[in-house]
């Protein structure tokens, strides 16, 4: 069998920088979570993954406004989407994510989740990761800056409904805080803060999917951004109790979803990632759902529940393959490499192949449990030479 190649890790402009971001991906890696900074090397099937996102990248309307990953749990959904965060940035989109964890029903009140939402808006502006907050800081560093927010706001209101009117009212917040020297109230409103106490009703509502809009017209004006990608993970937690107690709030989250992303909004698509089982439980009742939500009391104009059962019809699944010993095996050389750079010399290569091999032939199949027994390994092994003094490399 032909050995399978991962990319492999490239070389970074500094040598402390990189020292300090390999740690830190070290860390997550053992705590289970994705990396932030080596991505490339520490992803199975990068490629692939690319080729999956790709269709959601589109600035003529063309391609696909949602797409689903599908996987048992550790298989690598949450690490997909950290993938397509990346290749959407790269791309020239922001991206954000819509978390199930917040709260119980969360996702089924718009005007609790637009602040998160708002929150973990990202951009990369070709240099560094760019944020919402950063982003505000920008338009409001100097007096030239807030007046180039106005100018973008005043665009923004010309676009549909119900963007116009956020962006009415946020232009109204600014001349207050330039008239009072008080941005709170300002900060507040654009950060949808002044939303989470509200009432879940059509005014609400339509105001959260309104800010949701505005931002993403922001982050275009201001870096460039082609469009907003909206992650969602774990979709399978709607049909717990903690988090949608009864198909009514699951009913509820489903309007919310046509509201952020059933096309109302220009530019906004999103990458759903959940369970085979979930998959199944949310074939069986969306589309059910959706109908009865339509011809719900209060349900708004904006949420367009019939363009987003048309995504979800149309949305591609991709279902994440198990990875074979191979691709196990480079991967725990890979996350040697890096343990290198954090940490210098500890285990050989070929020793860490070695033990990733028999942690494979034990069981160990997902990549999550792989990469944190193989830093764990790792880690000790580096203790060991840091107690010890000894300069050379463990062979054993």
């Amino acid at each position: 069998m032909r050995p399978v190649q991962m990319r492999a890790v490239p070389l970074r402009e500094s040598a402390a920088t990189a020292s300090v971001t390999a740690l830190a991906d070290l860390y997550r890696l053992k705590a289970g979570l994705s990396p932030y900074h080596h991505l490339d090397e520490l992803t199975i099937g990068f490629d692939r993954l690319k080729r999956w996102v790709a269709p959601l990248l589109h600035e003529d309307g063309t391609g696909e406004r949602l797409a689903i990953v599908t996987g048992p749990y550790g298989a690598g959904k949450t690490h997909t989407l950290q993938v397509a965060r990346l290749v959407a940035a790269r791309r020239g989109f922001a991206v954000t994510t819509m978390s199930p964890d917040l709260g119980q029903s969360i996702l089924a009140h718009p005007q609790r989740l637009i602040s998160s939402l708002i929150e973990n808006m990202e951009c990369f502006d070709g240099r560094q990761w760019v944020n919402a907050h950063n982003l505000f800081l920008q338009f409001w560093a100097d007096e030239e800056a807030r007046q180039a927010l106005l100018s973008s706001l005043k665009e923004v209101r010309q676009e549909v409904e119900p963007v116009s009117t956020v962006a009415r009212e946020a232009i109204g917040w600014i001349r207050n805080a330039l008239a009072t020297g008080n941005v709170d109230l300002l900060t507040d409103y654009l950060f949808g803060v002044w939303l989470a106490s509200k009432a879940n009703n059509t005014a609400t509502r339509e105001a959260a999917y309104g800010l949701l809009g505005l931002w993403s017209q922001l982050f275009r004006l201001r870096c460039g951004a082609t469009g907003l990608v909206v992650l969602l993970d774990e979709v399978e937690t709607l049909f717990r109790p903690n988090v949608c107690p009864s198909v009514a709030s699951r009913r509820a989250a489903y309007r919310a979803f046509s509201g952020f992303l059933g096309g109302r909004i220009a530019g906004i698509r999103a990458l759903w990632a959940t369970t085979p089982d979930g998959l199944d439980l949310l074939n069986g009742e969306f589309e059910w759902q959706l109908g009865v939500a339509v011809g719900m009391q209060g349900i708004s104009r904006f949420e367009d529940a019939q363009g987003l059962l048309s995504s979800f019809r149309a949305a591609s699944i991709h279902a994440l393959p198990a990875p074979s010993r191979e691709e196990l095996v480079a991967l725990a050389r890979n996350i040697g490499t890096m343990h290198r750079e954090a940490r210098g010399p500890t285990l050989r290569a070929e020793v860490i192949a070695s033990e990733a091999s028999k942690m494979v032939t034990s069981g160990i199949a997902s990549p999550r449990v792989l990469a944190r027994a193989v830093v764990s390994r790792l880690e000790a092994a580096w203790q060991r030479v840091s107690l010890t003094g000894a300069a050379h490399e463990i062979t054993r």
